[in-house]
């Protein structure tokens, strides 16, 4: 895109970041009580600070690394999802996957 920003963290005209208005649609929602979010290797603690901090995402439970290829991201929010991160107050090493609550 000709750019050095990720495109998700570009900012549009209304100042918030293209990933902001994705997770805004998890924020609203009735049915998703727990987001993952699966950011770049070491971009963890600014999506942290600079996303989910700054715009106030209360389900985001955790933010944790993505892999080399994506589906080595898919599984790192896999694995939290399997250990637990979801459902937990937001701890600051937390990538994104959502989980839904079991309605059955």
């Amino acid at each position: 895109m000709g750019t050095s920003i990720q495109k998700q963290y570009i900012e549009l005209m209304a100042g918030k970041p293209i990933i902001c208005y994705c997770l805004e649609a998890f924020e609203k929602s009735e049915i998703i009580d727990d987001v993952i979010m699966v950011a770049g290797a070491g971009q963890e603690d600014y999506v942290t600070e600079e996303i989910i901090n700054k715009y106030h995402f209360g389900k985001v439970r955790a933010v944790v690394s993505g892999g080399k290829e994506r589906y080595d991201s898919v599984w790192n929010g896999l694995k939290a999802v399997r250990d637990g991160m979801a459902g937990k107050k937001r701890k600051k090493d937390m990538s994104i996957s959502m989980t839904a609550p079991d309605r059955s």
